[in-house]
C-alpha cells in the first residue's frame, strides 16, 4: 500500500478516545482533529473544587520510514499528539490534566504493550508512547494547563 496514513491513524485515534469515555465527573471531555470547531463549547468541569474548562485535541502528526525493516513488512513509524488543555479563571492546577492524560492511556492501551488503538485501513502493528511536555500559559486572568501526549504509530504496508 502506498498513499496517506495521516487520516486513517487520526481516525484510529478518535474512534479509541471517543470510545474511552473520557470524563470528569461525568462530564465527557470532548475530543477535536487539529482545532476546537468555530461556535462549539468545551467541557466545563469540577475537580478537586477546581472549575474550568477541559478539551483533547489530535494534531502535530507526522510520518517517516521506520529503522526496523522486516522480510515480511515494510513498516512506517506516524507520530501523532494529543493535546490535553485545561483552563482557568485565575488560577487552577494541572491536576485535572493529569487525570484526563491518565484516562487517555487507559483509552488507548490494555496495558503498557498492548495498543486498543485499531484501524480496518491501515495495518497498525504497535503503538508506542513517546516523551511528553507539560505547559503552562498565563494571559490576563486566564490560566491554561496543557498536557501534550506523543505516540507513535507503527504502520505495516
Amino acid at each position: 500500500m502506498i498513499g496517506e496514513v495521516s487520516y486513517n491513524v487520526r481516525k484510529a485515534f478518535v474512534n479509541a478516545l471517543n470510545d474511552g469515555n473520557i470524563n470528569v465527573n461525568g462530564v465527557v471531555i470532548p475530543v477535536y482533529s487539529e482545532q476546537v470547531p468555530q461556535n462549539e463549547t468545551v467541557a466545563d468541569v469540577t475537580y478537586k473544587n477546581q472549575k474550568g474548562k477541559a478539551y483533547i485535541i489530535i494534531q502535530g502528526q507526522f510520518e517517516n520510514e521506520s529503522g526496523e525493516q522486516t522480510m515480511c513488512n515494510y513498516t512506517l513509524n506516524s507520530y501523532i499528539s494529543i493535546r490535553i488543555v485545561t483552563t482557568f479563571v485565575s488560577g487552577g492546577r494541572k491536576d485535572i490534566a493529569e487525570h484526563i492524560s491518565d484516562q487517555v492511556y487507559k483509552a488507548l492501551f490494555y496495558d503498557w504493550r498492548n495498543t486498543k488503538v485499531t484501524s480496518d485501513e491501515v495495518s497498525i502493528q504497535d503503538v508506542r508512547i513517546e516523551p511528553t511536555n507539560f505547559t503552562f500559559e498565563n494571559a490576563g486572568n486566564q490560566t491554561a494547563y496543557t498536557k501534550i501526549l506523543t505516540f507513535n504509530t507503527i504502520i505495516n504496508l
